[in-house]
């Protein structure tokens, strides 16, 4: 199953105004801008919006049954989805609202969330809430757009949750999944889990602000455990799933390889780096997170994909906060081409600082946010993919080139020599030689002071 989010339309959503996004369906979408403009809060937005898709899978409004820890369990009242609160609410405003539009298998899906604020209280209302599940009236939201978002999202999720409870059936499914700015690996847990992993696994905690990766660790024992149970009776046997991560750390993290779990005293796991076999531990921060996060989209994608032959061709969304977390600038020039050529049929939408990572985009997909005087505005650059470094920071980013300071003094410098007073321009540059070094290129013009 294809699922794409085509566009988000946000009102009064925490520091944001009015702002839509059109997002690119295929590779990555780039969300740059200075601090505090908005992009984490745009990332947790998308993922607020996508609960309402992911719980009506998981959960059933009619029966009550949700997949909870794998298992299929009666609550009374199962959450649709996650709703704003007072920190969402945009200063001065009593009402935000947001509306998502996706492409499910070239089916368009939408739906809108408001949250209002009516005194001391604060509730929400949903375009895709059943009569029955709706706690008060709805009177802004127009009846018959709210009837054609909720057939068309229930009669979707309706047939996914039917074929995924019949398990002669074999289907596939996207993968939703937020890695926010706090995604460290701090613990490697390897204890084991239950055998059975249902495919609707793959969205327990996917959509949370703060994430870990214990469930991939632990996966990964639990299915090697098993892998190895069969190779005692044909040597040449592979897990399909662990394959498919085996293959994504190896075409994500070139020179990575061979990640096993050593079950002799003490319990570890690791892999082998330029043919060095290393504790999981011993990896930079860097390091660890990328093999994590590569291990566990693919993880998902296989659990999730059962027909394919390559399920790391599967598709989804995934979000990613400050793409360059822990990573030296040569990976951050590399992390777009590893993301897209690794998972070619997901779409990824992701924030970062990093000028490196924004000189592998095109400008099409790089999108610029700025305030202005009624709000968040967003634009695409004239040109990105390949740009230096430096320009980037300058045209895209507005960051000069270098600490105010120097640059004040190399523009005294010129000032110095256009007046012919060489005395001072020769002892300014001196100075600024041991500051910045000689070989800069803006000391050229003043070679003839020697």
């Amino acid at each position: 199953m294809e699922f794409r989010i085509t566009q988000l339309k946000m009102e009064a959503f925490r520091g944001i105004g009015d702002l839509t996004l059109e997002f690119n369906q295929s590779g990555v979408n780039v969300l740059i801008g200075v601090n505090g403009i908005g992009k984490s809060s745009i990332l947790d937005c998308i993922a607020l919006m996508l609960t309402w898709f992911v719980n009506r899978i998981r959960y059933d409004p009619d029966t009550h049954y949700v997949f909870s820890d794998n298992l299929l369990q009666n609550k009374p009242h199962p959450p649709l989805g996650n709703t704003f609160d007072y920190q969402d609410l945009q200063n001065d405003s009593t009402e935000v609202r947001c509306k998502m539009l996706t492409l499910v298998d070239n089916q368009d899906v939408q739906w809108t969330l408001r949250g209002i604020k009516q005194g001391n209280d604060f509730r929400h209302e949903s375009s895709v809430e059943l009569p029955s599940e709706r706690p008060y009236r709805r009177s802004r939201l127009r009846h018959n757009e709210d009837d054609y978002e909720k057939e068309r999202l229930k009669s979707i999720t309706d047939n996914l949750r039917r074929q995924l409870l019949q398990e002669q059936q074999s289907i596939n499914i996207p993968i939703v999944i937020y890695y926010p700015i706090n995604r460290a690996v701090l613990d490697i847990p390897l204890e084991l889990l239950d055998n059975q992993v249902p495919q609707i696994s793959i969205y327990a905690n996917s959509l949370t602000t703060s994430v870990n990766f214990k469930d991939f660790f632990q996966w990964f024992r639990t299915t090697e455990d098993l892998e190895n149970e069969e190779i005692r009776d044909n040597i040449d046997y592979r897990d399909r799933k662990l394959e498919a991560v085996r293959n994504a750390i190896a075409q994500f993290l070139p020179g990575f390889n061979d990640l096993r779990v050593h079950r002799t005293p003490p319990l570890r796991m690791t892999v082998s780096k330029a043919e060095q076999e290393l504790i999981i531990n011993q990896l930079s921060d860097g390091e660890k997170c990328l093999l994590a996060m590569a291990g566990d989209i693919a993880r998902r994608l296989a659990i999730a994909n059962p027909n394919l032959e390559n399920p790391l061709h599967g598709s989804g969304v995934v979000l990613i906060d400050e793409i360059e977390l822990h990573l030296h600038p040569s990976w951050e020039r590399r992390i777009i081409d590893s993301l897209t050529n690794t998972f070619p049929h997901c779409q990824f939408i992701i924030t970062t600082h990093s000028p490196q990572v924004v000189s592998h985009v095109k400008p099409e997909a790089v999108y610029i946010l700025e305030k202005a005087d009624h709000g968040i505005i967003v634009y695409h650059p004239e040109g990105s993919f390949g740009r230096e470094s430096n320009r980037i920071l300058v045209d895209l980013m507005g960051v000069d080139e270098r600490p105010e300071q120097i640059k004040q003094d190399l523009l005294q410098l010129f000032r110095l020599i256009d007046a012919g007073d060489l005395d001072k321009a020769r002892e300014l540059r001196q100075q600024l030689a041991q500051e910045i070094g000689g070989g800069e290129l803006e000391f050229v013009s003043g070679f003839f002071l020697d």
